[in-house]
């Protein structure tokens, strides 16, 4: 028998009480060993780019109401894009 089938076996011997507790503290000791994306710092540099982009480049955003139809459905909005080539910025384009 293996470690975890004999740690399972134990574990299914407890009262109910007992296992909703060992469950809730494996779940937190999984918890604490997930990577958390949002504090990736290559993430954090895209968001910080293309903040600047927008911010630099306002004439490239898509303003709510077709942003809205594009997101929830309804007639296809037609945005301000310049087309640009593939793999540059919309910065480039303009």
């Amino acid at each position: 028998m293996t470690r975890l089938e004999s740690v399972l076996a134990q574990a299914l011997e407890l009262s109910e009480d007992d296992r909703e507790i060992l469950l809730i503290h494996v779940g937190l000791s999984l918890e604490e060993q997930r990577y958390d994306r949002w504090s990736d710092p290559a993430l954090i540099a895209e968001l910080d780019r293309r903040a600047r982009e927008a911010d630099e480049h306002p004439e490239i955003l898509m303003d709510w109401k077709k942003a809205e139809k594009f997101i929830f459905g309804g007639p296809t909005p037609t945005p301000n894009l310049t087309p640009v080539r593939a793999g540059a910025t919309a910065a480039e384009a303009v």
